[in-house]
């Protein structure tokens, strides 16, 4: 154990407290497991996370946003419908990928879904190369999923061009159907998801 770390167990987990870098001004602790192939978010930090998602998307995942970007995840977050018309190259698309990440993980059993003019977009622009950046940089990020299952995924998203899908400890899932919303997509009229993001 880490000298400084406080050992607790809860349902035969071992975990750990220890004071998170971006919250020691605060004098705030985090509750966080170490060298364990789960990492837990404490329910008053998650019902932090849901009044400050910028903070949320720093501690859980990493992410160093811009001002322009955090104003506009606070902005996703607090409005139930939006339209950015932001121009290219203003991040738009790492946000979206925090934005969903941050639903799926706060919120038991969410099903979020992003939609892209054509599916290989989605799969460069998005999929392969936010989840490994984000994997990478963060373990509680990393430990948000069921690691077994998200290799059977990989492999059936690799073999099933109807949607990609990622599973959330939580119960929460992210789609990414591969229709896109240029061609025809009637067949997604069936579907039901709490959060929809279109990216242009």
């Amino acid at each position: 154990m880490r000298p400084g770390c406080v050992m607790r167990t809860r349902r035969n987990v071992i975990s750990h407290v220890f004071t998170h870098p971006s919250l020691v001004r605060a004098g705030k602790t985090f509750a966080r497991w170490v060298g364990c192939p789960m990492i837990e978010i404490e329910q008053k930090w998650i019902e932090r996370f849901y009044f400050d998602p910028v903070m949320a998307a720093h501690v859980i995942m990493g992410a160093r946003l811009d001002t322009f970007q955090k104003a506009r995840l606070r902005f996703f977050w607090f409005t139930p419908e939006t339209i950015d018309s932001s121009g290219v190259g203003t991040g738009k698309t790492i946000v979206d990928f925090v934005y969903l990440n941050l639903r799926c993980i706060l919120i038991p059993n969410h099903l979020a879904a992003i939609y892209f003019p054509n599916f290989q977009v989605g799969k460069d622009a998005f999929w392969n190369k936010y989840f490994p950046a984000f994997e990478e940089q963060s373990p509680i990020f990393r430990a948000q999923f069921a690691q077994a299952n998200k290799r059977e995924e990989e492999k059936a998203n690799q073999r099933n061009p109807g949607a990609w899908i990622r599973s959330y400890k939580n119960g929460s899932k992210l789609f990414m159907p591969a229709p896109d919303f240029k061609g025809d997509s009637k067949n997604q009229a069936s579907r039901d998801f709490n959060t929809v993001v279109i990216d242009d």
